[in-house]
């Protein structure tokens, strides 16, 4: 059947409320839509007993959707249930790789939040255009294809932050989520697609230093933005790729 790509509207009032908005140098910009903030929360496979926060910013451009991932924490002090995910997060010898999986899966949760609460509000004669194989809907991250990561403690939140920050921004990475409602497993399909824009890669062998504050992700009331998070001094090497 042919693809139904569903074109929204959506204005986001910011009246009453303010956020950091840390964008990608990557994002292509050309839209006048602004971002809204929101967070969701999801529990890596193996590590069921140990509930991650991804915070994240997203606007309608286009008929797609772009996230921008702001953060990704765990409290603190962590859940008991956590001893073993720290664990291997911090695995020395693999702790870029666990924690590209780490933001690899937040990217995917959050884009499947946006789509169930999307496709959950439609009403029931509408659903049609986004059941598998009808229609889908797309979510676009941009980054750069070089990154590292960063440790903060956001003490608004009670919470541990991971950041990813670039390394070098000149190649990049797209990456899209397409999404639809699988009617016979009740359950969404997933497909995802990288692309790198640009090209060849180059990625520095030191890392830029961590910088020593971050914005405290996530929506406040306006001139009520609280104070940055600390660095943890938790660094990671510069890593290149489009996953």
């Amino acid at each position: 059947m042919k693809t139904i790509l569903l074109v929204i509207v959506i204005i986001f009032m910011h009246s009453n409320a303010s956020f950091s908005q840390v964008i990608s140098d990557c994002n292509p910009g050309g839209c006048s839509t602004p971002f809204t903030s929101s967070s969701t929360t999801f529990t890596m496979p193996g590590f069921p007993g140990c509930t991650i926060t991804v915070y994240f910013l997203h606007r309608i451009c286009n008929g797609k959707e772009e996230v921008e991932i702001q953060t990704i924490g765990y409290n603190n002090p962590p859940d008991i249930g956590c001893t073993s995910f720290l664990t291997w997060l911090y695995d020395p010898l693999y702790t870029v790789d666990h924690v590209n999986q780490l933001w690899w899966t937040a990217e995917e949760e959050a884009a499947k939040f946006l789509f169930l609460g999307y496709y959950n509000s439609l009403p029931p004669t509408s659903k049609f255009l986004l059941q598998c194989p009808n229609g889908y809907y797309n979510y676009d991250f941009y980054k750069s294809a070089c990154n590292h990561y960063c440790g903060y403690t956001d003490n608004y939140h009670n919470k541990l932050q991971i950041v990813q920050l670039a390394c070098s921004t000149s190649i990049c990475c797209k990456i899209e989520y397409k999404i639809c409602w699988n009617t016979t497993t009740q359950q969404m399909d997933v497909v995802k697609t990288t692309t790198r824009i640009g090209g060849t890669i180059s990625c520095p062998t030191t890392p830029p230093v961590c910088p020593s504050t971050y914005p405290v992700p996530g929506a406040f009331l306006t001139g009520q933005l609280p104070d940055p998070m600390e660095s943890t001094g938790f660094s990671t090497p510069c890593v290149a790729g489009c996953e």
